[in-house]
């Protein structure tokens, strides 16, 4: 499913905060698309019948052939906001 649309252009992870880091998740997939690469980030994510968000994360790493984190003031979410 994560596959990358031609096998020359690698899937590389996009992993933040999302709503405060929004501005810079575009910035990084611009990049990306711009160097070659095939951006994947759980907002490009469907929701998946029997997989938690967590599961899903981590099956997205595994398919990616670099991972990129971007960092601020905090990182993810508390327990009591994932849904």
């Amino acid at each position: 499913m994560y596959t990358s649309l031609v096998n020359d252009h690698p899937n590389v992870m996009i992993s933040s905060a999302y709503s405060d880091l929004a501005v810079h998740r575009d910035a990084a997939v611009d990049a990306l698309l711009r160097l070659g690469f095939f951006p994947i980030g759980m907002e490009f994510d469907s929701a998946k019948a029997g997989k938690d968000v967590i599961d899903s994360s981590f099956e997205m790493v595994d398919k990616a052939r670099a991972y990129v984190g971007i960092v601020s003031h905090r990182y993810g979410a508390r327990e009591s906001q994932v849904w």
